[in-house]
């Protein structure tokens, strides 16, 4: 827009709103954040919602919003129109990666799971070592990506301030690292979403990881209305989740896809449950259960240099194909500097030997390329208007999800071309997925299997 919005045009907008469909959603999540203090607080988290323009039909819908908001809560609107024009709409902008958030989950005088006893370090010493190796792959290979760390000391976090850390820094992704502890017997890692669980051990690893709250003063007066055993209260607390579902299965998908094909851990799939630290995120958000530190050899691993290397690097390989399947290019460093980690450098260097470049590329009739659209852990007949009007439209059944696709393509060009038109048209989440033999795999693996044709 050329022009700044001068006050006679934001009067015409405002008071024109309310004959505007889907308003009541936007309306709803302003009366449910409570005092005109924690309205300003949730300001970014309304920003971050137009940038990902689910609630609304347009950009102006999503501009509009946003300034009736600021005014049914007393939010000073900037003297100069003009600026807050151009801010709005430059968080209106294209969806690209830019800042994530890692957390390492408890620390201080709460150091989670014990384990078997055998070893000094518990579950908050070992996730915090994951983490900041996490970091330092991100950081070297993608240096225009802000990596921010709940913690990177032993310190305690409260489970509010994690999440207000990541909604302040903006942030396009949420990690949470944990580590499970059941019987002797339980192995194997596993990826959750916000959600209501299915069966009573997701329901006990949501109920130890939320424990946490108690340690807390004033836990009752920020807490008191939270019950993930309700179904009634994860409804309210998946409304703002909800428009992140698709990006976080995803996510999840990607990291167990990793931990499977790549690390060798047990896949215990993709699940959901009621963390509180998932649920007041406004950006795609997973907590990755690392492994049962209460079962002898999985403890050994996560106590292990190499096993923290190749769990850190695996959750790595996921973040670079989430962003790829993003933004549909890598944007990876090409000359990354050298680490004193020789098992880490080499891990790592394995995954960045090739930047994807999207120029003409040739084709292998094994590898077939296609576009989600969604998840759903309800079926859906295959109808075009289930769909928004997309016809030709494919189910896979995948850990309890429905995942639907379009396209069905060995040219990665023309994949690109109709995720493009699908984000345009329908679904704005849309990411692109590899089949190779029939077999699911990474994009940069894909992307690799292709440059290797050459």
């Amino acid at each position: 827009m050329n022009n700044a919005i001068n006050k006679k045009t934001w009067n015409t907008l405002r008071n024109s709103l309310f004959k505007r469909k889907g308003i009541m959603i936007f309306l709803f999540i302003s009366c449910k954040t409570g005092s005109k203090t924690n309205k300003k607080r949730e300001l970014p988290m309304l920003f971050e919602l137009a940038k990902r323009p689910i609630f609304f039909k347009s950009r102006l819908m999503a501009l509009v919003s946003i300034m009736v908001w600021s005014t049914l809560t007393a939010f000073t609107v900037p003297e100069n129109v003009k600026e807050r024009e151009e801010k709005l709409f430059s968080l209106l902008a294209g969806y690209k990666l830019k800042t994530v958030v890692i957390d390492p989950g408890h620390g201080g005088k709460d150091p989670g799971a014990l384990g078997t006893g055998r070893y000094k370090d518990t579950e908050a010493d070992v996730v915090l070592s994951i983490g900041l190796k996490l970091r330092e792959y991100i950081q070297q290979n993608y240096p225009d990506v802000k990596v921010v760390m709940t913690r990177t000391t032993d310190v305690f976090i409260p489970l509010r301030e994690r999440t207000e850390i990541a909604n302040k820094a903006n942030a396009d992704l949420f990690i949470s690292l944990h580590c499970n502890s059941a019987s002797a017997a339980a192995y194997g890692a596993e990826t959750y979403v916000l959600g209501m669980h299915k069966t009573e051990a997701q329901m006990n690893v949501a109920k130890r990881e939320n424990q946490v709250i108690y340690l807390e003063d004033d836990y009752k007066e920020h807490y008191s209305n939270f019950d993930p055993t309700s179904p009634e209260s994860m409804i309210a607390l998946s409304l703002m989740q909800n428009a992140f579902l698709d990006k976080s299965i995803a996510f999840a998908d990607m990291i167990q896809y990793q931990f499977r094909e790549r690390v060798k851990r047990h896949d215990r799939g993709v699940r959901q449950a009621g963390f509180w630290v998932i649920s007041r995120t406004v950006m795609p958000a997973v907590l990755i259960e690392l492994g049962f530190v209460s079962n002898s050899a999985e403890e050994d691993y996560l106590n292990s240099d190499l096993g923290r290397t190749y769990i850190a690097s695996g959750i790595y390989r996921a973040f670079k194909e989430y962003k790829i399947s993003l933004e549909g290019y890598d944007s990876s460093q090409k000359n990354r500097p050298s680490t004193t980690d020789k098992s880490s450098s080499e891990n790592t260097d394995r995954e960045e030997q090739n930047d994807e470049v999207l120029e003409e590329m040739p084709t292998n009739e094994n590898l077939i390329f296609k576009v989600q659209l969604m998840a759903s852990g309800t079926k859906r007949a295959l109808k075009p208007e289930n769909f928004k009007g997309l016809k030709d439209v494919e189910e896979m059944e995948d850990d309890g999800l429905y995942k639907y696709t379009v396209g069905n393509t060995t040219n990665f060009e023309k994949a690109i071309k109709l995720q493009r038109e699908v984000r345009e048209t329908a679904y704005k989440d849309a990411y692109i997925i590899a089949l190779y033999n029939g077999k699911k795999i990474s994009l940069p693996e894909a992307l690799k299997i292709l440059k290797n044709n050459n």
